[in-house]
């Protein structure tokens, strides 16, 4: 018994003298582990969503109804869903931060995201997919200060109130989807933004007048010739080559 007692005290000293050493070390929970399929579906979730957000922006500020996919099947922007999937891995442990403190990581990171986006864009396909030189404060045309605030926005109404609700529904529907439905999906989205990739590579060449090469050059002229490409991707501009 006085044992006993003697542990009791020296647990209750060792709580007192030392609390994080008498918590333990926190482990991550399941909630907080994402799998490969957790980021492939917010992937997906993301880039539908951001598909979505910006059409109805345009058609309110515009008042016009504009393609802003990036792929050629499916109202799908890839830009938001890799934004969607890489904020939830860099933020999700930060439940505790501010508002304020998520709003300048969104201002910032989101700034430099799509600054790194435009100018992998124009490398890649020989086109600029946005052009902000008419905006305020903007860096190049790739990115613009009122654009930066609109990430901060989006950071903390995806991190206080999307994420935690996409993440209960998966939870729950987890245990309906099936491997082979996640599969799928990933074979799906990479057989879309590989064609993607070769037919606005096609559209860049054919447009500078290069004839096709091969087969699978035929079949993107014939497939995504010059106004269905201008259709997906109607704020497009060919970047001009220096000779």
């Amino acid at each position: 018994r006085d044992a006993q007692e003697s542990r009791g005290l020296g647990d209750v000293y060792k709580r007192q003298a030392y609390p994080a050493a008498a918590r333990g070390t926190p482990t991550v929970t399941a909630q907080k582990t994402l799998s490969f399929a957790d980021l492939l579906w917010l992937f997906v979730i993301g880039a539908f969503l951001g598909d979505i957000v910006e059409t109805l922006f345009c058609r309110v500020t515009a008042g016009v109804w504009m393609s802003r996919s990036s792929l050629v099947w499916g109202p799908f922007s890839v830009v938001w869903g890799l934004a969607l999937a890489l904020s939830t891995v860099l933020l999700r442990n930060c439940e505790d931060k501010s508002d304020s403190a998520i709003f300048a990581f969104g201002v910032f990171m989101g700034g430099a995201y799509e600054y790194v986006c435009s100018a992998v864009g124009e490398l890649l396909f020989g086109v600029i997919f946005w052009d902000y030189s008419g905006f305020k404060f903007n860096i190049a045309g790739r990115v613009n200060l009122l654009y930066c605030f609109f990430w901060g926005i989006a950071a903390v109404l995806w991190m206080r109130y999307g994420y935690p609700v996409v993440m209960k529904c998966m939870t729950r529907l987890r245990s309906r989807v099936r491997p082979w439905m996640t599969v799928l999906l990933a074979v799906f989205m990479a057989v879309n933004m590989v064609t993607s990739s070769l037919a606005l590579a096609r559209y860049d060449a054919r447009t500078s007048g290069v004839p096709a090469a091969n087969a699978v050059e035929t079949y993107l002229d014939a497939h995504f010739d010059n106004a269905r490409m201008e259709r997906i991707y109607p704020n497009a501009k060919k970047v001009t080559k220096a000779e």
